[in-house]
């Protein structure tokens, strides 16, 4: 994924709106295309007007200002990002971030019914935080014969542990 502050949404594109982000190899259209999904938060935002937005900086004082501020191209998205992007689409995410201290991972995941995951790595190491997706060879189909790159069983444990071991190896070699 691109080294700029908007990996976390060229992640999610890659994933989760597939046709769009990868039938172009045009960088500025792919920028178009993970900032499409910053308007997206504001419009789940917008439905959800009562949702908390936890660790505002300072400098904003409502839901209204969190939009206008998430839509600009230089924000990094983070877990409420996710945790809405979790909802709209109906997956789950396996975050994989890399501290000083070693690999932390957490879920999310709004819609527990569904049984895909989407895994995350996330470099904490640096003030910048920089996210990539995990994806699988691309010959791998599910049951119904979809190609699936970057959306997981949820179910799959090997997939899980893969994920950590690329984790670790990923914070050795850097």
């Amino acid at each position: 994924m691109p080294g700029d502050e908007s990996s976390l949404f060229h992640s999610i594109a890659y994933a989760l709106e597939p046709k769009l982000y990868r039938s172009t190899e045009d960088d500025e259209e792919r920028i178009k295309i993970a900032n499409s999904l910053r308007k997206l938060i504001s419009f789940c935002l917008q439905k959800n007007p009562r949702k908390k937005i936890p660790n505002f900086p300072k400098s904003i004082k409502s839901a209204d200002e969190y939009m206008e501020y998430i839509e600009q191209e230089n924000i990094p998205g983070g877990k409420l990002e996710l945790e809405l992007f979790s909802e709209h689409y109906g997956v789950g995410f396996e975050i994989f971030s890399i501290t000083e201290n070693g690999i932390q991972t957490e879920a999310v995941d709004k819609n527990s019914n569904s049984g895909y995951v989407v895994y995350l790595l996330i470099d904490e190491r640096d003030d910048d935080k920089h996210c990539d997706l995990f994806v699988a060879a691309e010959d791998e189909k599910s049951n119904d014969g979809q190609e699936k790159y970057s959306i997981f069983d949820k179910n799959n444990k090997s997939l899980w542990q893969e994920a950590l071991e690329l984790a670790e190896k990923k914070r050795a070699d850097s």
